[in-house]
Parts: C-alpha cells; structure tokens; sequence
C-alpha cells in the first residue's frame, strides 16, 4: 500500500486525500469540480474502504454527489428536465 500512496506524488490543488490516523483502511478524497465548468465549486467526495486482502480483492469505493442545479432547466438533484 505504501508503494501505491508514494505513486500517487504530488496530486492537482482540486484533490486531496483525507487519512485517518490507526485506520490505514480507510481514506477520503474530496474532488473540486474543475473550472468553468457547470460543476465549478462543487465538492465530490469519494469514501474509499481498502480491503482485508488488498492487491487481491478490490478496494469499496462510495462516491457521495453534490445537490446541484445544472443550468436553469435541469436538475442535478433529480435529473428532471424542464421545458
């Protein structure tokens, strides 16, 4: 697992990566959307589990979404489309 974090170097100013100490399963990354962009400002999180038998077995990955209006006429939340 150390050889992977190490990989990671130094990640763009948008991400960072959250540890909890005596939990090195466990990790946080909160994702800023990019600029310019309808998701500027907007904070996607992924609560990332890294499993017993790692390198074997995937880590959980759970992506938490933010409540957003996309543009007057569609809703992030919903995904309604109004006319």
């Amino acid at each position: 697992m150390n050889d992977e974090i190490a990989e990671l170097g130094e990640l763009p100013r948008s991400i960072m990566v959250r540890t909890w100490s005596g939990r090195r399963d466990l990790f946080q990354a909160p994702v800023l959307g990019p600029n310019h962009t309808p998701y500027e400002e907007c904070l996607f999180v992924f609560n990332i589990k890294v499993t017993d038998n790692y390198s074997y077995k995937s880590s959980i990955v759970r992506f938490q979404y933010p409540h957003i209006n996309i543009g007057k006429n569609i809703s992030g939340m919903s995904g309604v489309t109004s006319l």
